[in-house]
C-alpha cells in the first residue's frame, strides 16, 4: 500500500502519465521471466548426456561472438558450445525473448 501511495504521489508530482509505471512493471516482469526461462533453456542443454545433441552442439552464432569488453566481435564459425559464457547467456536470453514475444522464428534456418 505504501509503495502504491508513493508511486501515485511521484507520478502526480512529476506529471508522469499513469500508464508509464504500469508499462515499466510489465517490462520488468518480462525481463525477469526472460532471464529465468533463458537460464533454464541453457541448463537443459548443458546437463544433457553427451550422447544427445543439443543446441549447444549445433547452433551456429552467425559468426558473431559477443564479449563484455567488445560488444560485438566478428570471428570465424563459432559454435555456442565453444563460445564464452556471456555469448551463451545472450543466445539463451534471445531465444527466451523470441519465444515469449513473437509468433515464430523468422531468423532460424532449418
Amino acid at each position: 500500500q505504501k509503495v502504491g501511495d508513493f508511486m501515485e504521489k511521484l507520478t502526480d508530482t512529476l506529471f508522469i502519465p499513469p500508464a508509464v509505471p504500469k508499462i515499466g512493471k510489465v517490462a520488468l516482469i518480462l525481463c525477469f521471466s526472460a532471464h529465468f526461462v533463458g537460464c533454464i533453456w541453457f541448463a537443459v542443454a548443458f546437463y544433457q548426456p553427451q550422447s544427445q545433441t543439443t543446441w549447444l552442439d549445433v547452433y551456429e552464432t552467425d559468426k558473431i561472438d559477443i564479449t563484455p569488453d567488445h560488444l560485438i566481435e566478428f570471428e570465424q564459425s563459432v559454435f555456442a558450445e565453444d563460445a564464452n559464457a556471456f555469448s551463451q547467456y545472450v543466445t539463451s536470453l534471445y531465444w527466451s525473448l523470441a519465444t515469449m514475444t513473437t509468433v515464430g522464428y523468422g531468423d532460424v534456418k532449418a
